[in-house]
């Protein structure tokens, strides 16, 4: 498989109900994507509908990798609105994009998620799934939000 090909997502899922794969399983990645992860050490956390997601050797920060062409832009979208966002009605981890072979791959700060999801403020509603967790500073902020 090359930079410019992702798996098919119709063949994993039919592979996940037929053969019972785990979606938790670490997916086919391309190459220049399985580099930059055993160069910088990087450990498998999940992965989602468009990316797949890992922590650094440090634990500081995750790395989203693109697996599905909708990465790109979910993870750009994230890059930009952390960026311009003001934390006037939600807060954002902090994150940029940065890219290998053309594919736009994105750092965010790790966060870890909260004891308990029924004293969260009101915004935490409006965050697909509540993806939401403390950062080192102890601030609550949204951590999957496109």
């Amino acid at each position: 498989m090359t930079c410019a090909t992702y798996p098919n997502r119709v063949d994993l899922l039919f592979k996940v109900f037929a053969e019972g794969v785990h979606v938790d399983a670490e997916p086919e990645l391309p190459e220049c994507f399985k580099n930059f992860i055993q160069k910088h050490k990087l450990v498998f956390l999940g992965q989602g509908r468009h990316r797949v997601a890992y922590r650094t050797k440090s634990g500081n920060y995750v790395v989203k990798f693109p697996w599905q062409i909708k990465g790109n832009f979910d993870n750009m979208r994230e890059a930009h609105i952390s960026r311009k966002s003001k934390g006037e009605y939600c807060h954002y981890a902090r994150c940029r994009c940065f890219d290998i072979d053309e594919h736009a791959c994105l750092i965010m700060e790790y966060v870890t998620f909260p004891e308990r999801y029924d004293n969260l403020p009101a915004w935490t509603d409006y965050i697909d799934c509540r993806q939401v967790g403390y950062n080192k500073k102890n601030e609550l902020v949204a951590y999957d939000w496109a």
